[in-house]
């Protein structure tokens, strides 16, 4: 079944980039960017929520909060989490009424300083993802 978005749709503007790196401090920068919708009017956006999980997850529902209410800027640096892992970082835009836009999750690696990450070039592995 197709629906065609008439004015009355609510369109949250999805995110359209987000990083999250650790910086030599120890603590990570999640940045990110906002998407069109065009040719549709864009709600405003009222602020932002970001979750995590260790290890690899595609579901935001799987996802643990970092923060209460909303944030509105980026980038954000947190101290958490903090173990050496790989995690899935979650963020997804949320507007005056608190309707959420499509979730856009990445995978992100803490290194433990003493080990030595760097990966061959064309070794297959990636370690950042985005979907």
């Amino acid at each position: 079944a197709t629906h065609t978005i008439g004015e009355d749709d609510v369109i949250v503007p999805p995110i359209a980039t987000f990083t999250a790196v650790m910086q030599p401090s120890g603590l990570w920068r999640l940045t990110w960017t906002v998407g069109s919708t065009a040719p549709h009017a864009a709600q405003e956006i009222a602020g932002y929520k970001v979750r995590t999980a260790v290890g690899i997850s595609g579901s935001w529902a799987a996802l643990t909060p970092l923060h209460s209410g909303l944030l509105t800027a980026s980038p954000w640096d947190i101290s958490e989490p903090s173990t050496e892992a790989v995690y899935t970082f979650g963020i997804v835009a949320v507007n005056a009424d608190g309707d959420e836009g499509t979730p856009l999750l990445i995978y992100a690696i803490n290194p433990h300083p003493s080990l030595d990450y760097s990966i061959p070039q064309n070794s297959g592995y990636l370690l950042l993802l985005q979907f």
